[in-house]
């Protein structure tokens, strides 16, 4: 029987139903917005209405929405959180979400009225993030903040249109934090140290020491992210492509199976006759392993299971990058940076075959613009930059 995780809430059989559709009842502890926690019941022929059933009377009691002059930043946060909901966003991102600002807004103006929040208190929250160093985070703090005070505008619109509430977006003036310049330049790999690498890992490989020269060549070849390579399954691989439809996520220290986070993350890429053969390979290798020691699955359902047959853990893979790296002798980078080496590559070939399409770069990383892989993931090759020079021919 799989165990329930925190805030889950239980269902079960309810003794005292006095009806068919109270067989089942779902509860759960739920925060409200002010403050308070109070247990929601729902109730259905099964498990699925009860659950159902309870959500629903969950955001009936979260709508009630308290008058701003009473309500709290730490009040604000639960309701904005609960609106995320609403709209779908990925459990990661929820959790994100919540972690950022549960540790770095609720203790600074937590218990603040949300009228009584002045500008400077919100620079504070900016200035000591930065002051330690942390300007990544104190860029997505900044845009939290600037979030949830739309939405407390938007949340007390009529209020403050009638004059009963004197409420400002004193979060639209803070300034973006830019993050301090590392004072280097990322330069991608040429395809020689591509081969060094790849020589390195297909050794491990080969030795049975080491099963990530799949998953590595993989990335290069097609520019998956690394939640993509880990959960991919092989009915989503076929001779001629790849269908991406799931990822696996890691928060909380543990790995969530998750479907892409944006409708582009759906995507087919197309792949080569090589990097096939090197996945039906890799398969043939993984039921000789299962059948030899048992610890996998002939019919594991992943592409790229560790030795013990379970997803591979995130950290595993950055271990063996830093290794291989460092015995190729190649700059050392992160999976994600073999995700701007296909990247660069790819917009390099189609252009000299003459159908560069920045949709088509677009499709290939799953992303919703075209000017993503223009501007972040498309580097500069450097055996390309030194042959970037101009020959002025004048008369002598």
């Amino acid at each position: 029987m799989a165990r329930r995780t925190k805030g889950e809430g239980s269902v079960s059989i309810w003794k005292g139903a006095t009806s068919p559709g109270q067989k089942f009842r779902a509860r759960r502890t739920i925060e409200l917005p002010n403050g308070t926690k109070k247990v929601v019941y729902g109730y259905g022929r099964n498990k699925t209405e009860a659950i159902a059933d309870r959500k629903l009377r969950e955001q009936i009691e979260i709508n009630k929405v308290p008058i701003a002059e009473t309500i709290t930043v730490a009040q604000l946060m639960t309701k904005w959180l609960h609106s995320k909901k609403v709209q779908s966003l990925k459990a990661k991102s929820l959790h994100d979400y919540a972690l950022q600002l549960r540790v770095h807004i609720k203790p600074v103006i937590g218990d603040k009225l949300v009228t009584e929040v002045t500008f400077e208190d919100l620079q504070a929250i900016q200035f000591g993030l930065v002051a330690e160093g942390k300007m990544r985070t104190a860029q997505v703090v900044t845009i939290r903040l600037k979030t949830m005070w739309k939405y407390a505008m938007k949340l007390y619109r009529k209020q403050i249109a009638d004059g009963t509430v004197k409420l400002i977006d004193i979060a639209e003036d803070l300034d973006h934090v830019k993050a301090l310049s590392k004072n280097r330049r990322k330069r991608i790999w040429s395809t020689d140290e591509l081969k060094r690498f790849m020589a390195i890992a297909r050794g491990d490989y080969d030795k049975g020491t080491s099963l990530y020269y799949p998953l590595l060549f993989t990335a290069a070849s097609t520019g998956l992210r690394r939640g993509e390579l880990i959960g991919l399954r092989w009915d989503n691989v076929i001779p001629t492509h790849i269908y991406v439809r799931e990822q696996f996520v890691i928060y909380d220290g543990k790995l969530h199976k998750e479907t892409p986070k944006t409708e582009a993350g759906h995507r087919d890429i197309p792949i080569s006759a090589e990097l096939y053969e090197v996945l039906v390979s890799h398969r043939e290798r993984i039921e000789r392993h299962a059948r030899f020691t048992g610890n996998l699955r002939e019919d594991n359902p992943l592409v790229f299971p560790s030795f013990n047959g379970q997803p591979i853990l995130p950290r595993n893979i950055t271990r063996c990058l830093d290794t291989v790296c460092e015995r190729a002798e190649v700059p050392r980078i992160t999976l994600h940076e073999l995700r701007k080496f296909f990247t660069s590559h790819i917009t390099k070939k189609l252009a000299e075959n003459g159908n560069y399409s920045p949709k088509i770069v677009q499709h290939l990383l799953g992303h919703s613009t075209p000017g993503v892989a223009l501007s972040v993931y498309t580097k500069v090759i450097q055996e390309d930059l030194d042959k970037a020079t101009l020959n002025l021919e004048f008369e002598k």
